[in-house]
């Protein structure tokens, strides 16, 4: 691609991934001349004129691995035509997947304004609407000299204006019904049975430590036999979940004696009668739960172990996915990743 604004031939952004499919879609009246990426970004460079301007978001998507390529190709096209360029916005997308198939995504760039229909060119992200009361009439400006109403030039009556976005993409609530809308589209296409979820693990009530988001170049890493602080990140946590599942299923029988819990550092520890290094017992009149002995308040077993890892309480709400069945999508546990691109 050729930039306009440098005069710089082409960019490179090579990986090492393969890129399966590319292509465009555009709204209702749209220019023609749009269905090339080049003539569609140059465009929108061109209408934006601050510093800091944005004229084009990026959307990454994981495919499941279940679909072939036929279903990749569909399920975003069917994604971008109902959320994308029917709302006016046009659209470009790559598929990309690893040399193992174990990575299919997509990436999703749209042009950060609409095109008007009626005549091909780009709208304003922002225009000025008459405030309505709840009747919705309009409503005066009130001049505090007369108490009467304020007029302007040719003696005009003034009324009270507000500002509107006329750009859904810049929301968080549109973001959010796009992060819904990927799911539903997903789970329309997957066998019966196999299920993702677009829901952050708190959302769904899922007491489960969320992993965080490795990415290309951490598994890289691993692959060659180095040391990944991401994936030893992700391991710990992988770790403190079985511990966690464990102490979820003692203290679901407190009638019984504990036998064997497979837990973090202590796997396949039998803590009977006799003391084990390293785990205190905490009785209640209830039931009795197995706790690291680290001389810590406990909250409950999961924010424990959330200490003793200094993994941030909280749900990745951009980040987090779960899946029922044998789904497995890539990008590393992402489902749906939203970012704004700058000039400037």
């Amino acid at each position: 691609m050729r930039d306009e604004r440098t005069g710089e031939i082409s960019y490179g952004y090579g990986r090492r991934e393969r890129v399966e499919h590319v292509g465009t879609m555009l709204p209702h009246g749209a220019p023609s001349e749009y269905a090339d990426p080049e003539c569609l970004f140059h465009a929108i460079e061109a209408v934006e004129r601050r510093m800091d301007a944005r004229p084009a978001k990026k959307i990454m998507v994981a495919l499941p691995r279940e679909f072939d390529e036929a279903d990749r190709i569909r399920a975003v096209e069917d994604f971008i035509a109902v959320n994308l360029a029917a709302k006016g916005y046009a659209a470009t997308y790559a598929i990309h997947t690893d040399k193992a198939g174990n990575n299919p995504h997509a990436h999703i760039l749209v042009a950060n304004r609409r095109i008007d229909p009626k005549t091909g060119k780009w709208a304003a992200k922002r225009r000025t609407e008459y405030a309505l009361d709840q009747n919705g009439e309009r409503i005066p400006v009130i001049d505090p000299a007369t108490g009467e109403q304020k007029t302007g030039a040719k003696n005009r009556k003034v009324w009270k204006c507000v500002d509107v976005s006329n750009n859904p993409l810049d929301s968080k609530e549109f973001l959010e019904r796009l992060r819904a809308d990927w799911a539903k589209q997903c789970n329309l296409m997957l066998p019966e049975g196999v299920r993702i979820d677009h829901r952050s693990l708190e959302a769904q009530g899922i007491e489960r430590i969320p992993t965080i988001h490795e990415g290309h170049a951490s598994r890289e890493i691993t692959k060659r036999g180095g040391h990944s602080i991401l994936n030893a990140i992700n391991r710990r946590i992988a770790t403190a979940n079985r511990y966690l599942t464990a102490i979820r299923k003692q203290m679901g029988r407190p009638d019984r004696p504990a036998r064997t819990i497979q837990g973090a550092g202590q796997e396949g520890t039998r803590h009977g009668d006799e003391p084990v290094p390293g785990i205190t017992r905490v009785r209640s009149p209830a039931h009795s739960v197995a706790w690291p002995a680290t001389g810590r308040s406990a909250h409950g077993p999961q924010e424990h172990v959330r200490q003793e890892l200094g993994v941030q309480a909280r749900s990745r709400a951009a980040g987090d996915r779960t899946r029922t069945a044998a789904s497995r999508a890539g990008t590393g546990g992402r489902m749906f990743m939203f970012n704004g691109f700058k000039t400037g």
